[in-house]
């Protein structure tokens, strides 16, 4: 049985008598299913009460739906049967044809909870809803929960903190180099703070930014097991290191259509990314392998600046130092203050008219000023040196099919990518490198927020080094279903064949998985 408490019974004083009258029949009729002769029964009080004095029968009226008498809520069906009044009661009786009787909100029943939610019950409940419910384990957003309000205070006053953990396994199954191994696996950890100037109260638009980051696992020895890829076959390839990433500040300007950022950094978060190859794990997709921006592990002293004259087109310019070791260098010999530098401009096109369906185009050019040995086979004993190296690239993310769901946040639908990138194959190992692919969020029904890959990259060898058995051009291909179990963790199972590994007649298939965990 539902015990429903009528807040609005206070506002009956300013109801019409007949209105109490009916409220109390059918609160009558609800209570008890009458037969034929309690039928007629509660016609007679019904008609008792009209006829009484209209301030006796009210309180009557009040005495009787009080909720200490009227356990049940009345059902909306009973309230639209007609009820006859007695010839005495005419006022009362227009009263009721003039005044609708609107139904009283009945309470709803909690639909059962999935069985994932009923495995992880509520672990701290002072993280509630606005309606004051618990929130489950598995919807927070960080696996530790708010810290009793914790964050989202800090968050109010302009200060965020992440902690993330992310475990890589991959294994070669077929092909390569068995002597090399066969598995490897690695573990990357993330912690971030950031400070937002204006919710500090200091001033508008800044932002300050310290990356603290720590990588251990095997390293490179998934790429030696598979014969030496011209690409990595992971994107957290890296030997064992403890540094700081990053620490730059960021200053927003002309309302947003303007900001310059200083210090520390990845130049791929800015340049050559994009949301749909930033999830693919294949370490030849984003970045290009043939342009040396500084990216992990490698970052570099850098500063940016971006021009938003509309709302269709972005200018960005990046200055680098070219000294690619950022767990070695210091501040003044990142390269950035001592001459080697590397330069990337982009020009970033969206297509709005095209709206939901709007498709990014981005456009760029990179050159730098660090000595580059020529590419040659390893006969050539005398390669040349070059004081400079550049390249182009392209980049295009286009959504072809969006559910009618879909908002811009949750993106749920199909969207494709092109990327092409050249350098001359003098200076550089690949000389033309083009990838493609496909990214859908949502494919599988109540799984909205999981996405599913696939890719192709190509890359053309130089032709300086095909003397040395690197003859052919290597293709990769990559399948990926990332599954987000919760907003603070998901699993990421990958597969990958590489076709002519190292531009060699070697074939290989890698297959792993990736879990991150937001704390």
């Amino acid at each position: 049985m539902n015990f429903t408490l009528n807040s609005r019974r206070m506002n009956h004083l300013q109801r019409p008598v007949a209105r109490s009258c009916h409220r109390l029949t059918a609160n009558l009729y609800l209570r008890e299913r009458p037969s034929a002769t309690a039928t007629g029964w509660l016609a007679a009080v019904q008609n008792r009460l009209c006829s009484m004095d209209p301030l006796l029968a009210l309180a009557l009226c009040l005495i009787l739906t009080s909720p200490a008498l009227v356990a049940e809520e009345a059902d909306p069906a009973m309230t639209t049967q007609p009820i006859e009044h007695s010839q005495g009661s005419d006022v009362a009786s227009s009263l009721v044809a003039e005044t609708p009787i609107q139904p009283r909100p009945v309470m709803q029943q909690s639909s059962p909870s999935p069985w994932f939610l009923k495995k992880h019950p509520v672990v701290n409940d002072k993280a509630a809803t606005a309606n004051s419910q618990p929130i489950p384990w598995s919807q927070w957003q960080h696996m530790t929960g708010e810290w009793d309000g914790t964050r989202p205070r800090l968050a109010q006053k302009g200060v965020l903190f992440e902690l993330v953990y992310t475990a890589e396994v991959m294994s070669r199954v077929d092909g390569g180099d068995p002597s090399k191994g066969d598995t490897s696996g690695l573990g990357n950890m993330d912690l971030t703070l950031t400070l937002d100037s204006g919710k500090l109260n200091w001033w508008e638009g800044g932002t300050f930014f310290v990356y603290l980051e720590n990588m251990v696992g095997d390293g490179n020895e998934i790429n030696d097991a598979v014969g030496g890829p011209l690409a990595p076959v992971s994107t957290l390839d890296a030997k064992d290191f403890t540094q700081l990433s990053a620490y730059y500040y960021e200053q927003s300007l002309c309302n947003g259509k303007c900001r310059l950022k200083f210090g520390k950094q990845d130049a791929n978060s800015e340049f050559a990314t994009s949301n749909i190859t930033g999830e693919f794990i294949n370490g030849g997709i984003s970045p290009p392998p043939n342009m040396p921006v500084p990216t992990f592990p490698e970052p570099a002293l850098g500063l940016l600046g971006e021009i938003n004259p509309v709302n269709w087109l972005s200018l960005r310019a990046g200055v680098y130092g070219a000294e690619l070791d950022g767990k070695s260098k210091s501040f003044e010999d990142s390269g950035l203050f001592s001459g080697d530098v590397i330069a990337v401009l982009e020009t970033d096109i969206t297509a709005t008219s095209l709206q939901r369906y709007a498709g990014t185009y981005r456009f760029a050019t990179w050159f730098t000023t660090l000595s580059t040995l020529e590419i040659v086979a390893s006969t050539n004993n005398d390669p040349k040196e070059y004081g400079d190296n550049y390249g182009v690239y392209m980049l295009i993310d286009q959504p072809v099919y969006l559910e009618p769901s879909a908002t811009d946040s949750s993106g749920e639908g199909l969207t494709m990518f092109f990327e092409y990138s050249w350098a001359p194959e003098s200076r550089n190992q690949i000389n033309q490198y083009f990838s493609t692919g496909a990214m859908y969020t949502g494919a599988i029904p109540t799984r909205d927020s999981d996405e599913i890959g696939f890719a192709v990259t190509y890359m053309s060898p130089s032709d300086n080094v095909r003397p040395d058995d690197v003859t052919r051009n290597q293709a990769n291909f990559e399948l990926f279903y990332k599954a987000n179990i919760t907003p603070w963790l998901y699993v990421q199972p990958d597969v990958q064949w590489l076709r002519n590994v190292g531009g060699a007649d070697t074939n290989a298939v890698v297959v792993g998985a990736r879990v991150g965990i937001t704390f």
